[in-house]
């Protein structure tokens, strides 16, 4: 196939998804036309869920940081997860004004607090495909990679010279094939209104993670600011709440069993096209390395800050983050362990290259599946080494500016070029992490070596004070008081071998440019593999299928649904504040303050928000739409478009999702809206947030 013929073929699939199961995908919006909406149940048409001239519920849609919102007032009001706006409010947090541990209320707009979140709405997309790969054919590695970034660079600068009110971004929809034009409306003042206290906020914290049942107030709201003159604009106290098109209205009957639902929002990244081969490498690689060394960087973050708070806040938000990962990638490996999904790819690409070789003269095509399988053999050999000698980099601010520098001397660079720093300044804060880091990725690099290297010593063994002492004499272990002032003065002191911490770079640096080499090697042999895989796969299968979640708009839509995750037992699609009430100070994870327990307890039959089938207020919600990362914060909608949950995780057993979606174990969890409104009310006292919603309790 030719380049022009590959991406017509492409196009035509892109907007002819007719055969897809509908209760499976990630739609981009410009296929929901596509959808038989009255068959799922849906009272809307796709012109109502998304348009680009205005008015439709995609309106109401942000994408707020990593994750997603909706509007749900006129006067810019957002509905995120607390996990969401998490990072923000342990940065606002002191010891003194715990937001993190005690919630935060503002009672009036002038008390709000500003969140460093983008909030951005997606107004129309384009197809650009031809654009972004013009010249690109026959290229490959670095020169590929440049021709792309000029072509894309290009594009952006034209779009943007005719309009600096919107931004633009372009995604990459199939992998070296299709690439779509996103116009966004881009809100840079975003301010926290309420944020629960975290024992509602989290409640179950790590226990209930990825689970299910689940009793978790995973919600926060924020509220979008823009200028005087109506445009966008950074923070200021003269700003005003942005009115949007449309706002989400509040459905507080919330809803039952197989009810119909569906959600806009903008997953994050998904892998169900990725050949056998990267599966398996996730597998026994990948993910096994990550759990290991986020195992040890939570459990040492956690011994640095007991009984430190302010430590610990500044820790915070990066131990969720690892935790969150961690465990997610457990149930990613229990999950293909206990599924056909490795075997049935691996049966899949094997019928392909049967196909491919059957069906084509092009040796090309005959070998796309050979190819793809000797890339990942070489991969593997240096998989562990490559792994941890990038962590050392990367997770080691010292030690990453360091070889920064060392870079810079080698090439014989200006000492005015520091601005590959940057991405370095803000990690460098915590001495004793990063000295326990070091120590700990030098007996994992030492290890790895002596085992290709006939038990060669990589990294000369240093003893633990004279290693503190050179640690500490080193210009990159304090970035305020020693890198900065000489950065600041461009003085060549930034470059010196002299440093202890640039010679240990010196000293890795031949294996750090092995790495990288190893690393853009797979890359551009990757790059020109994956679009051939990709058209071998769309001739040999003969229908459509979806392009990969990558942080763009997307729909998706089944039912309110129970399951069974296991053997004889079966969950039901909602949890109740009884639950909260019997899980309550059980065990650590589930701490709840004596106040607040009594107030669940007297009043939990608050008569608006209590399910008339259960009695009850309800507090989760299940349901089988296809989800992923960035879809935290997601409406749940029902079929009308009304709000009935804010989307926060998926059960463990759906953790597989980023590699293939299944009607049995594919479950996404929600907060039920009906507990949204329980909190603000007897927990948060937040009546002025209930007023602008026009609910009353």
């Amino acid at each position: 196939m030719n380049q022009i013929k590959t991406i017509t073929i492409i196009i035509l699939i892109f907007v002819s998804l007719s055969f897809i199961k509908p209760d499976e995908g990630m739609y981009p919006v410009s296929s929901l036309n596509k959808i038989n909406l009255k068959e799922a149940g849906i009272n809307l048409s796709p012109n109502q869920i998304f348009n680009e001239t205005g008015g439709a519920v995609s309106d109401a849609l942000v994408r707020l940081g990593g994750c997603t919102g909706s509007f749900i007032s006129n006067e810019g009001m957002i509905i995120t997860n607390h996990h969401c706006v998490f990072g923000s409010v342990s940065r606002l947090s002191t010891p003194t004004n715990n937001y993190l541990q005690d919630g935060f209320h503002a009672a009036q707009k002038e008390n709000e607090l500003a969140t460093g979140l983008p909030a951005k709405i997606t107004l129309s997309s384009k197809d650009v495909s031809m654009e972004v790969l013009k010249g690109v054919e026959g290229k490959q590695g670095a020169e590929r990679d440049a021709q792309l970034k000029s072509n894309t660079q290009a594009i952006l600068n034209s779009y943007a010279a005719k309009d600096s009110l919107h931004t633009f971004e372009i995604s990459e929809m199939f992998e070296g094939k299709q690439y779509f034009l996103f116009t966004y409306l881009t809100l840079l003042d975003v301010r926290l209104v309420y944020v629960p206290p975290r024992y509602i906020g989290e409640f179950g914290a790590e226990t209930d993670n990825w689970e299910w049942p689940r009793h978790t107030g995973d919600f926060s709201i924020v509220r979008a600011y823009i200028g005087k003159d109506g445009k966008p604009a950074a923070y200021n106290a003269a700003n005003v709440p942005f009115v949007p098109k449309r706002h989400l209205k509040i459905n507080p009957n919330g809803t039952k069993e197989n009810d119909a639902v569906f959600i806009l929002g903008y997953p994050g990244r998904t892998y169900r096209h990725q050949p056998y081969q990267f599966l398996q490498y996730q597998n026994d690689y990948y993910m096994p390395q990550v759990i290991d060394w986020f195992t040890w960087r939570i459990e040492k973050m956690e011994e640095l800050s007991k009984n430190n708070t302010a430590k610990y806040l500044g820790f915070a938000s990066t131990i969720k983050g690892l935790a969150n990962t961690q465990k997610n990638f457990r149930g990613k490996i229990q999950g293909l362990r206990r599924t056909s999904v490795l075997a049935d790819k691996a049966k899949e690409d094997e019928l392909m290259s049967n196909f491919a070789k059957a069906s084509y003269k092009s040796e090309t095509y005959k070998n796309v599946l050979s190819d793809i399988d000797a890339i990942y053999m070489e991969r593997r050999v240096h998989a562990d080494f490559d792994f941890y000698l990038q962590r050392l980099f990367n997770d080691v601010p010292a030690m990453g500016a360091a070889m920064e520098a060392f870079v810079q001397l080698k090439n014989e660079q200006s000492v005015k070029n520091y601005a590959a720093f940057v991405q370095y300044y803000s990690k460098l804060d915590d001495h004793q992490l990063n000295i326990a880091s070091m120590e700990f990725l030098f007996d994992k690099l030492n290890t790895l070596y002596a085992k290709q290297h006939y038990g060669a010593v990589l990294i000369p063994k240093m003893e633990s004070d004279k290693f503190l002492k050179m640690y500490n004499k080193s210009i990159f272990s304090d970035y305020a008081n020693k890198l900065k002032p000489l950065l600041d003065k461009k003085s060549k002191k930034v470059f010196s071998k002299k440093d202890g911490i640039v010679k240990l770079a010196e000293l890795l640096y031949p294996y750090y440019v092995e790495s990288q080499v190893r690393g853009a090697t797979f890359k551009a042999k990757n790059d020109v593999l994956m679009p051939l895989y990709n058209d071998l796969k769309m001739d040999y299968k003969k229908t459509d299928f979806l392009p990969d979640a990558n942080g763009t708009l997307r729909f998706t839509y089944g039912k309110v649904k129970g399951f069974s995750p296991n053997d004889g037992e079966y969950n039901y699609p909602h949890t109740t504040l009884n639950g909260v009430i019997e899980k309550a100070n059980s065990m650590p994870d589930y701490v709840m303050p004596l106040d607040a327990l009594s107030i669940y307890k007297n009043t939990n039959a608050a008569s608006m928000l209590v399910d008339k089938k259960t009695g009850k207020v309800i507090v989760g919600l299940l349901y089988d739409l296809d989800t992923t990362g960035g879809n935290s914060g997601s409406p749940v909608m029902d079929a009308d478009g009304n709000l009935v949950g804010v989307n926060f995780d998926r059960a463990y057993t759906a953790t597989i999702n980023d590699y293939a979606w299944n009607e049995a174990y594919s479950r996404s969890i929600a907060v039920d809206i009906r507990y949204v409104l329980y909190v603000l009310k007897y927990i948060g006292k937040a009546d002025n947030v209930l007023e602008e919603l026009q609910i009353k309790i």
